[in-house]
C-alpha cells in the first residue's frame, strides 16, 4: 500500500495548491523489441528494487497512478523514472505520463544503457535523449512552469553538473518577484543535507550531491571524486541555490532515502525516497 507523506511549504502562492512528488522509480522492463542484453539486464536490475518480481513493481507504479490522476492537481517527478533505455521501459514511460500535469526533470538513469557500462557525460546523454524526451511529457533538461503565482523550474544536474546554458536560462527566471521552487534529480550540497546524509556512514562512501566540496571527496574512490567533482558553473548554481531568498524550496530525488534538510540559507531541501519503496510526497504549498 502506497504511503502519502504530507508537508506544507511556505513559498507565496497567490493561493494556496497542493503538488504530489515521487521520484526514483527504476522501471526495469524489457520485452521482445529489445536485444537479449537488455532482457538480461531488466531481470538482472529488477532485483534492486521489488526483489525480482516484475509483478509488483507494475502494482506499485498501478497505485501511484490511481493516486496521481485523481483530482485537478500537479505532479513533479525528480528523475530515474526508468532504470535504463529500452523500447518497454520508454512505451511504459509515455502511457505512464499520459494526460498528467507533471513537472519533470531528467536522472541520471534516463539516459542509461546498460547502467554503468560507460563513462556518463553530455556525449553519452545524446545517444538517448531524443528518444526518451518523445517519451516523457515535456523536455526534461530544463523548464519553466508556474502554478499560482509560483514557479516551478527544472534543471538537469542527473550527472551531478550544470550546462552553462542551464546556469544562465537559471539566472534570467530568477531575475524578477516570483518566488521559485527548484526541480533537481541530485540534492545540492548544503552543509546540513551533506551531515543528514553522511550521518553513520563511512568517509568513503559517496554523498551523490551536486556540488560537494572537493574536501570532503577526498576519502572516494577516483571514480567517484571524478564524478561528483565540480566544474566552476555547477560551484556558482550551488552558491545560487544556498543564497538566493527568491528561491523557496528544491525538491530533489536520486538518494533513495528522505532526506529533509535545509540549504544554508535555511531554505527546505525535500529529497524523496525511492517511489519502489512505496512512498510519495504531497506538499501543500501556501
Amino acid at each position: 500500500m502506497i504511503e502519502i507523506k504530507n508537508f506544507e511549504i511556505k513559498v507565496g502562492a497567490e493561493k494556496p495548491f497542493s503538488v504530489y512528488h515521487f521520484s526514483d522509480d527504476h522501471i526495469c522492463f524489457a520485452d521482445e523489441r529489445d536485444c537479449e542484453e537488455k532482457r538480461r539486464l531488466a531481470e538482472r536490475r529488477i532485483n534492486g528494487f521489488t526483489n525480482g518480481n516484475p509483478d509488483r513493481q507494475k502494482q506499485i507504479e498501478e497505485e501511484i497512478h490511481s493516486i496521481i490522476e485523481n483530482g485537478d492537481i500537479s505532479v513533479i517527478h525528480t528523475g530515474d523514472f526508468i532504470d535504463f533505455v529500452s523500447l518497454a521501459n520508454l512505451d511504459y514511460a509515455k502511457k505512464f505520463f499520459g494526460g498528467i500535469n507533471v513537472i519533470m526533470c531528467a536522472g541520471n538513469h534516463e539516459f542509461s544503457q546498460y547502467v554503468g557500462e560507460a563513462w556518463e557525460d553530455e556525449a553519452y546523454k545524446m545517444q538517448s535523449l531524443a528518444d526518451v524526451e518523445k517519451a516523457l511529457p515535456q523536455g526534461i533538461e530544463f523548464g519553466v512552469k508556474i502554478i499560482n503565482g509560483v514557479k516551478f523550474i527544472t534543471v538537469d544536474d542527473g550527472y551531478y553538473y550544470i550546462l552553462p546554458k542551464h546556469l544562465e536560462a537559471l539566472k534570467k527566471e530568477l531575475d524578477g518577484d516570483i518566488p521559485v521552487v527548484l526541480v533537481i534529480h541530485n540534492p545540492v550540497y548544503s552543509a546540513d543535507t551533506y551531515k543528514k546524509i553522511m550521518n553513520g556512514k563511512a568517509p568513503d562512501e559517496p554523498p551523490y550531491l551536486t556540488g560537494c566540496p572537493e574536501k570532503l571527496l577526498a576519502g572516494l574512490s577516483k571514480h567517484r571524486r571524478r564524478q561528483q567533482h565540480s566544474d566552476e558553473t555547477t560551484t556558482e548554481f550551488v552558491k545560487i541555490c544556498n543564497s538566493c531568498d527568491k528561491i523557496k524550496a528544491v525538491i530533489a530525488g536520486h538518494l533513495h532515502e528522505e532526506i529533509i534538510a535545509t540549504l544554508d540559507n535555511g531554505t527546505p531541501q525535500f529529497c524523496a525516497a525511492g517511489a519502489f519503496r512505496e512512498v510519495i510526497y504531497k506538499y501543500d504549498f501556501i
